[in-house]
C-alpha cells in the first residue's frame, strides 16, 4: 500500500473517531423533563398542555426509523405512545390510551396519573425519559344523596304556639362531585307548603306562619323534601338524575294552652293587729286571654305565705275575687308581715297557672316583754384571768318586739357579782372586766342579767339570763428548783450514768404549768458530754468522761421552763461539775522495735545510747522489765532508767558458729497499779564475726506514744469556769412609756363599729413577758362606746358600741398601757374623744312604690301624681327637697307632684320606673331616700310598620329551584292588635314586568316563581308595601334589589384537531403571505333561549417561530 493510501484510511479513521466524538458532545433528550396532559371526565381521550412533546434529531446520523418510544413505569397500565416525524430532525410523542369499549376516565375513581415515557436510538447506547402527568378533568355526573340514607321519613312534634321562624330540622345531603363548582346542592319541597319552608342552601326547615290551632284545624303536616343539582351546571342530565330520593317529613302540631291567667288589684287597704275577724283586705279580678274552656278560671287559692291559715280567698262574681282576714292576727308574731302567693290556676289541659304576690302589712300594739336572743337563756363566756380592767368579755343581746319605748331594753347584773369583777353597760348589754381576775381564787362566775323594757313603771317587763363565765389559767408563774445543788464531783469514764435530777415546779396549769429542761450554755463546740432528760430532769453523761484530755471543771446551767403561750416563762440554776481523775490508761512504749549488733567474742556491754523507756498518759510512774525473748538470759534492764546491760561470758557456743547469730528481747513496762504496755518493744539481737563491734543500729518510735504524747501536750486542761453565768434572768427592769399618744380625737356620731379612731404606740425595753404590751381604756367608758385593742407594740382605739352626740357628746378616756411581768408595770395618759353631730335620720316616704296608668297621648305639662316625705330631724335638716331624673317627668322638689313633661310613646316605652328621691338640707351631710313611682303607659295607635331587611342588595344563583325561598321581608309595628298587624305586598306601580318572585302577605317571605335566566337579566328591584290592619291604616315601603349571579355553563375546553401541524415555507416568501388555516373545536352546546357567543380567538404562546408568524382571530397562519 502506498504511502498516498494510507493517509487516506488514516484522515478516514480519523474523521470517524471525530464524528463520534463530536457525537457524544450532542444530548438525546426530550425537550422538557416533564409534560402534563388532561383528560375530561367520561372520556379516552389524552390532550396536550401547551408543551410539544418528543426528541429532536440533533445529529446527522440519528434518523426518525433509529428512534423507539415506550411507556415504562405505568402502574395502571393503560397508556401508549405513538412516534410522528415533524419536519427533518424532530420525532413527536403522541400518547394516547388503550382502546376500550368498556373503559372511561372517572375523577371519583382517580384523578391523577403518572407514568414515564422513555426514548432510545437503535444502534447507539442513547436513551432518554420525561415524566407524563395525566389530570382527569372533573365532570358533573352524579346526583346528590342523603348523608343519612336510612332515614327516609321522619316525625317531629312541635306547640302550636311555636314562634315563626324557628327551625324544626335539618336535612343534608352530599355529592359526589367535588368541585364546588360542580356541586351546588339545593333544597326544596316537591309541594307547596304555606306553613313551612325550606332554607335551598342549609336545608333547615323553618315555620313560615303560626300554627296556633284556634285558628286552623290542621294538626298534621306532610313536607317532600328533597335535594337538588343545580341544573345549569348539567344540561346534558335528565330532570330525574338531578333529585334525591325523597324525604318524607311529618309535622304534628300539639294543643297548648298558651297564655296564663292575669291578677288586677283593684284595693289594697291596711290591716290593724288584733282586728275583727272577716276584714276584706284586697281586691282583685283574674282574666285568662285563651277562648273557651282553656280561658275559664278553675281555681283561685293561697298557696304560700299563710302556714297559719290567718286569710281565706272568696270568689265575688265571675272574674272578681276578695281577700280576707279569718281572725285576729298579731303583729309581734309576723312582725314583717305577710307575703302571700295567691294562685290562679285555668281550665286548660294542660293547665296554666301564675301567681301574684301580696303583701299584707299589720299595725303594732304593745304587748310583749324582752327576750334574749337564745333559747335557753344562758350565755357561756370564757376570759384569761391576765385581762386588764375594762376588758370587754361578752356582749348580751335582748330583744323587745313591741315598737318605741316598749322596745328599749336596760341591762343590769341581779347576783352572781360578789367580787365585783364584772359590770354590764344598761344601754349595750355589754359585760366588761371591773377588778383585776385570779384564776387560782375563783374558777367559774355564775351572773345574772336582768333585761328590762323602758314602758311606764307600771307595765314594764323583765327577761333574765344566766351568764357563765368561765376564767382561764394565764401563764404568770415562774417554775421553781427545789433544791438547789451549787457542786458535784464526777469521777471520769463514767457513761451515761446519771448524776442528778432536777425539780422545778409552776403553779400555774395545763399547758402553762408543764415543764421541762434544757442545758442553756451545753453545745456541740465544747463537745459537752452531759445531757438532760427535757420531762424529768435527769442529768446523764453521754461520751466517757477523760480527766486528762477533756474540760476538767463544767459550769452549767440548767434552763426550767414551761409551755405557756404566747411566750415561755423560764427559771435558771448554776451547778458546777468537777472531773476527778482515774488511772485508767496503761503505759505505751516509747519504741516500737530496735536492732542491735553484738561481737561474737564481747561477754558485757552496756547499751547507754538504748535506754528502752516507756509513758504513762495518766501520768504515773512506770517501771521497764524484760518480758522475753531468745536472749532473756543474756540480758538485764534498770526498772527506772531502761538502760539495757548485756551480759554473758558463755562464748563458746557463738564463736563456733558461722554466719550470723539471732536472737530477740521483748521489753516492757507497768505503772503503780500494775496496768502494763499492751505492746511491749521488740528487741533483735545479731552477734557478729570478731571484726564486728558491739553497737546499736537503729530504732523505731511507737507512733501511738507520740500521738499520746501529743495530746497530753494540747489536752485543755482549762476549766470552762469563764463562760457567761445566768444572772438578772428576765427581770422586769423598764416600764412601758408612750411614745406617740394624741392628746383628743374628734369623731362624726354615725363612725361605723370596729373603725379605728386612734393609734397609740408604746415601747417597753424587756424581753418576753416582760415586755409585752396590752393596752386597756381603765376608765370614762362606761356606755362601752370604745375599745382597745392591742396588736404588739401598737394600740387601737376602736369603735365597739357606737356613739351618739344626742347622749354623749365627750368622752374622756384613760388609756393604760401595761406590761405582763408578774408585778406588772403601767403608764397612763387621758384621750378625750369629742363626738361632732352629723345628720343621721332619713327622710321617709309615705309608701314605698306608687304606681299609675296613663294613655300615651297625656299631654305635656300634665300633673299626674303627687308623693310625700317626712324627716324625724329638725331645723334645716328636717327640710325636704324632691327630686326625679327623667328627661320626660318632673316633680316640683318642694310639694311633690309630678308631670307629664315630653310626648309619650308606648311603642318606644311602655312602662317608666322612676326613681323620686328626697333629699333632706343638712349642712355638710345631705340624707336622702327614695321611692319608686312606676307608670304604665298604654296604647294609642300611631306607628308606621318599619321594614326590617338584612341588606337592600341580595345575590341569588341564576339556578336556584323554582319554589325556593329567597329572602324575609320583617316588619316591625310597636302597635296592639290589628293596628300592629302588618300585610305584605309588592308595588306594582313600580314593576316593569312580573318578577320572578312572589311575596307571602302575612309573612314577607319572598320565593322563586319561575326560572331564573342570568343572559335575559342581570337585576330586579323590588318595592315592598308594609301596611298595618287598623282602621286608620299605616304603610311604609321598602325596596330590595336582587342580582342574579351567573353560573358557570362553559364545561369544555377548545381543542384543535391534532396536536402537531407541518408547513412548508419557501424561503424568499413575502412578509403577510397566507400559510395555513387552523381550525379549533368547542364542545360546549349553546342554549337555543340565550344569545351566548361561543367564538374562538386565536394566539401564538411560544416556539422558534414566535415574532416571525402571526395569527389572526379567525386561525390564519400568516408570515
Amino acid at each position: 500500500m502506498t504511502f498516498n493510501g494510507l493517509l487516506i484510511k488514516f484522515l478516514v479513521v480519523f474523521l470517524a473517531d471525530l464524528s463520534v466524538h463530536l457525537a457524544d458532545k450532542i444530548k438525546f433528550e426530550f425537550t422538557y423533563s416533564n409534560y402534563n396532559l388532561t383528560a375530561a371526565e367520561e372520556s379516552q381521550v389524552l390532550q396536550h398542555n401547551r408543551k410539544l412533546a418528543g426528541v429532536s434529531l440533533a445529529h446527522e446520523n440519528w434518523t426518525y426509523d433509529k428512534v423507539i418510544m415506550e411507556i415504562v413505569d405505568d402502574d395502571s397500565g393503560l397508556f401508549i405512545v405513538h412516534k410522528r416525524p415533524f419536519g427533518d430532525r424532530f420525532v413527536v410523542a403522541d400518547f394516547s390510551t388503550k382502546p376500550s369499549y368498556f373503559w372511561s376516565f372517572n375523577y371519583e375513581e382517580r384523578s391523577i396519573y403518572n407514568f414515564k415515557v422513555k426514548a432510545s436510538l437503535v444502534g447507539e447506547s442513547l436513551f432518554c425519559f420525561a415524566h407524563v402527568t395525566v389530570r382527569v378533568e372533573d365532570r358533573n355526573d352524579l346526583g346528590p344523596y342523603w348523608v343519612d340514607e336510612g332515614d327516609l321519613q321522619r316525625n317531629i312534634s312541635v306547640p302550636e304556639n311555636i314562634t315563626t321562624f324557628s327551625k324544626l330540622a335539618r336535612f343534608e345531603a352530599k355529592d359526589y362531585d367535588y368541585l364546588t363548582k360542580h356541586s351546588a346542592i339545593y333544597y326544596s319541597f316537591l309541594e307547596y307548603s304555606e306553613e313551612f319552608f325550606i332554607d335551598p342552601l342549609t336545608g333547615w326547615v323553618i315555620v313560615a306562619k303560626p300554627l296556633l290551632l284556634e285558628k286552623s284545624t290542621k294538626k298534621i303536616y306532610k313536607l317532600s323534601v328533597i335535594a337538588i343539582n343545580g341544573y345549569k351546571s348539567r344540561p346534558y342530565m335528565k330532570l330525574e338524575d338531578r333529585f334525591s330520593q325523597k324525604i318524607t317529613l311529618i309535622v304534628n302540631v300539639i294543643p297548648v294552652n298558651i297564655y296564663r291567667p292575669e291578677f288586677r288589684v283593684k284595693e289594697l287597704p291596711n290591716l290593724i293587729e288584733d282586728g275583727a275577724k272577716n276584714v276584706i283586705y284586697a281586691v282583685f279580678d283574674v282574666t285568662d286571654r285563651d277562648k273557651g274552656r282553656k280561658g275559664q278560671i278553675d281555681s283561685v287559692r293561697i298557696v304560700d305565705g299563710d302556714s297559719h291559715g290567718y286569710f281565706d280567698i272568696v270568689k265575688r262574681d265571675k272574674k272578681e275575687y276578695r281577700l280576707i282576714a279569718r281572725k285576729s292576727v298579731d303583729r309581734e308574731a309576723f312582725p314583717m308581715g305577710f307575703n302571700l302567693t295567691i294562685e290562679a290556676k285555668d281550665k286548660g289541659n294542660p293547665f296554666q297557672s301564675n301567681n301574684y304576690s301580696i303583701h299584707v302589712a299589720i299595725s303594732d300594739m304593745n304587748d310583749n316583754a324582752p327576750h334574749f336572743l337564745f333559747k335557753s337563756n344562758n350565755f357561756t363566756a370564757y376570759v384569761s384571768e391576765c385581762a386588764l380592767v375594762s376588758t370587754p368579755v361578752i356582749k348580751l343581746n335582748a330583744k323587745d318586739t313591741d315598737l318605741g319605748k316598749n322596745a328599749e331594753i336596760f341591762y343590769s347584773i341581779e347576783s352572781g357579782n360578789e367580787r365585783n369583777w364584772f359590770s354590764i353597760d344598761g344601754r349595750l348589754g355589754v359585760i366588761r372586766i371591773a377588778n383585776s381576775l385570779d384564776y387560782e381564787k375563783q374558777k367559774t362566775v355564775v351572773l345574772i342579767v336582768k333585761a328590762q323594757d323602758q314602758a311606764n313603771k307600771a307595765s314594764r317587763k323583765v327577761s333574765s339570763a344566766v351568764v357563765r363565765i368561765s376564767l382561764e389559767d394565764c401563764n404568770d408563774n415562774f417554775p421553781v428548783f427545789k433544791p438547789k445543788v451549787p457542786k458535784m464531783f464526777v469521777s471520769e469514764n463514767s457513761v451515761s450514768k446519771l448524776i442528778l435530777q432536777f425539780k422545778a415546779t409552776d403553779a400555774d396549769s395545763g399547758y402553762n404549768g408543764k415543764v421541762t429542761y434544757i442545758l442553756k450554755n451545753c453545745n456541740k463546740k465544747l463537745k459537752c458530754p452531759f445531757v438532760i432528760n427535757r420531762n424529768n430532769g435527769k442529768l446523764f453523761t453521754t461520751n466517757e468522761l477523760d480527766y486528762d484530755y477533756s474540760i476538767r471543771v463544767w459550769n452549767l446551767i440548767v434552763v426550767a421552763r414551761d409551755s405557756g403561750s404566747p411566750f415561755q416563762r423560764t427559771a435558771h440554776q448554776n451547778i458546777t461539775l468537777e472531773i476527778t481523775n482515774v488511772n485508767d490508761n496503761p503505759p505505751i512504749m516509747m519504741k516500737k522495735s530496735c536492732t542491735i549488733e553484738i561481737n561474737k567474742r564481747a561477754t558485757s556491754y552496756t547499751f547507754r545510747e538504748l535506754p528502752v523507756n516507756a509513758m504513762d498518759p495518766d501520768g504515773n510512774p512506770v517501771r521497764m522489765e524484760i518480758t522475753g525473748g531468745t536472749a532473756k538470759k543474756s540480758f538485764s534492764i534498770n526498772p527506772e532508767s531502761g538502760v539495757l546491760t548485756f551480759n554473758n561470758t558463755d562464748i563458746r557456743k557463738r564463736r563456733h558458729q558461722r554466719g550470723t547469730l539471732t536472737e530477740n528481747l521483748f521489753v516492757s513496762a507497768k505503772d503503780s497499779d500494775k496496768y502494763k504496755a499492751i505492746r511491749p518493744t521488740k528487741i533483735s539481737v545479731k552477734y557478729l564475726r570478731n571484726r564486728k563491734k558491739t553497737r546499736l543500729i537503729r530504732c523505731l518510735d511507737n507512733e501511738e506514744a507520740l500521738i499520746a504524747i501529743n495530746n497530753t501536750k494540747t489536752a485543755p486542761h482549762f476549766n470552762s469556769r469563764d463562760l457567761p453565768m445566768a444572772t438578772r434572768l428576765y427581770e422586769n427592769r423598764f416600764a412601758p412609756q408612750f411614745l406617740d399618744f394624741p392628746q383628743e380625737v374628734s369623731i362624726d356620731e354615725d363612725v361605723a363599729p370596729n373603725v379605728t379612731i386612734a393609734t397609740i404606740t408604746a415601747r417597753d425595753d424587756d424581753p418576753g413577758y416582760n415586755g409585752r404590751l396590752v393596752f386597756v381604756i381603765s376608765s370614762g367608758n362606761e356606755d362601752g362606746a370604745f375599745k382597745m385593742q392591742t396588736t404588739d407594740t401598737f394600740g387601737r382605739l376602736l369603735i365597739f358600741g357606737g356613739v351618739d352626740r344626742e347622749r354623749k357628746k365627750l368622752y374622756k378616756l384613760s388609756v393604760t398601757v401595761s406590761d405582763s411581768a408578774n408585778i406588772p408595770k403601767m403608764q397612763t395618759r387621758e384621750l378625750i374623744v369629742n363626738v361632732r353631730d352629723v345628720n343621721d335620720n332619713y327622710p321617709i316616704f309615705e309608701r314605698k312604690i306608687y304606681r299609675i296608668s296613663i294613655p300615651e297621648n297625656t299631654k305635656p305639662n300634665s300633673e299626674i301624681l303627687q308623693v310625700s316625705a317626712t324627716d324625724a330631724d329638725t331645723g334645716p335638716n328636717s327640710m325636704i327637697l324632691y327630686k326625679l331624673e327623667n328627661e320626660r317627668f318632673n316633680v316640683d322638689e318642694k310639694t311633690g307632684r309630678i308631670k307629664v313633661m315630653e310626648e309619650l310613646d308606648r311603642e318606644e316605652i311602655d312602662n317608666y320606673e322612676l326613681i323620686v328621691t328626697a333629699t333632706d338640707m343638712g349642712r355638710k351631710v345631705q340624707l336622702e331616700s327614695s321611692t319608686r313611682v312606676i307608670v304604665d303607659v298604654t296604647d294609642v295607635n300611631d306607628n308606621v310598620p318599619v321594614c326590617l331587611i338584612s341588606s337592600p342588595i341580595l345575590h341569588v344563583r341564576e339556578d336556584l329551584p323554582v319554589g325556593s325561598v329567597v329572602t324575609v321581608v320583617h316588619g316591625k309595628d310597636g302597635d296592639l292588635g290589628n293596628s300592629g298587624r302588618i300585610r305584605y305586598n309588592f308595588v306594582r306601580k313600580t314593576l316593569k314586568s312580573k318578577p320572578p318572585f312572589s311575596i307571602d302577605k302575612t309573612t314577607g317571605i319572598i320565593r322563586l316563581q319561575t326560572e331564573l335566566r342570568y343572559s335575559l337579566k342581570t337585576s330586579y328591584n323590588l318595592t315592598i308595601l308594609l301596611k298595618d290592619r287598623g282602621k286608620h291604616s299605616l304603610s311604609s315601603r321598602c325596596k330590595l334589589k336582587i342580582e342574579i349571579t351567573d353560573v358557570d355553563e362553559n364545561r369544555y375546553s377548545p381543542r384543535f384537531g391534532d396536536s402537531v401541524f407541518s408547513f412548508a415555507v419557501p424561503e424568499n416568501v413575502e412578509r403577510g403571505t397566507f400559510i395555513a388555516q387552523l381550525n379549533a373545536v368547542d364542545k360546549d352546546k349553546k342554549d337555543n333561549e340565550e344569545e351566548r357567543n361561543y367564538d374562538l380567538t386565536y394566539s401564538i404562546r411560544g416556539g422558534t417561530g414566535l415574532g416571525l408568524f402571526t395569527i389572526n382571530n379567525e386561525g390564519t397562519y400568516n408570515w
